[in-house]
């Protein structure tokens, strides 16, 4: 996902989730995909049960992305 992101300049879930399937269900990998849209970081600790409860919404896009300035996208 991040190559392809990468490579489409891809800064949101919402757009990624057009290209790639993924956080139909249970949605527990949405803030990991934020997070690595965000920061360009791919291995996470593992999150507790509780730390879910609030699913970020995948419609935010992300800024200040480890990706550069949005005119370079």
């Amino acid at each position: 996902m991040k190559a392809l992101a990468l490579k489409e300049g891809i800064t949101s879930v919402s757009e990624l989730q057009r290209r790639v399937q993924f956080g139909d269900n249970c949605r527990r990998c949405v803030p990991f995909v934020m997070e690595m849209l965000k920061t360009g970081q791919t291995e996470f600790k593992v999150l507790e049960a509780d730390e879910f409860e609030d699913v970020p919404n995948p419609e935010v896009e992300v800024s200040d992305s480890c990706y550069g300035d949005e005119d370079e996208l």
